[in-house]
């Protein structure tokens, strides 16, 4: 189970609901600016492997990434195509997934493979990064699938909370 580190004052704990964090690293999480390809430099979107590709759900716009057999993944960037994510930072990542077409294995690969949830809904997902591989991506593992998501958010934990070791929390 993970450990939280928290910050007190004789009484007091600083923050405790994660309210106050510090400022989105992803650009485009709503993926609203489709006018610049994915996996190019100013998409907010890189790396892509497989297929991955605007769409709209629901009066969402969101990406679609759809699995045949081999490895389907798209990693978040900068403005300028290269990585926001800082080693040895913990992170609370909010996403939603609007459709799933079978997907049984969803994941972020961030300083490691971490395994998050893939069922239509919001979802808030805490990770920590390590001191190397500190890119995130997004990652579909079930074969014939796809799942759809928007509204990607990932903002480092504020007022002195941390992940502590390897460990990851989700909260749904």
């Amino acid at each position: 189970n993970p450990t939280f580190n928290a910050p007190t004052s004789p009484d007091l704990i600083v923050n405790g609901d994660f309210t106050d964090t510090g400022a989105d690293v992803i650009y485009n999480g709503d993926f609203a600016d489709t006018s610049i390809a994915l996996g190019s430099a100013g998409s907010g979107w890189g790396n892509i492997q497989g297929t991955a590709a605007y769409t709209t759900f629901g009066g969402d716009t969101a990406v679609k990434l759809t699995r045949a057999t081999t490895t389907n993944s798209i990693r978040v960037t900068n403005l300028t195509g290269y990585n926001p994510i800082l080693a040895d930072t913990s992170y609370r990542l909010t996403y939603t997934v609007l459709e799933n077409n079978g997907v049984t294995n969803f994941r972020i690969y961030a300083s490691g493979e971490k395994v998050i949830p893939y069922s239509v809904a919001t979802h808030i997902f805490y990770f920590r990064t390590g001191s190397v591989n500190n890119i995130l991506d997004f990652r579909n593992y079930t074969n014939n699938s796809d799942i759809t998501f928007t509204d990607v958010i990932c903002e480092p934990l504020g007022e002195g909370w941390t992940i502590g070791g390897t460990q990851d929390a989700t909260y749904y």
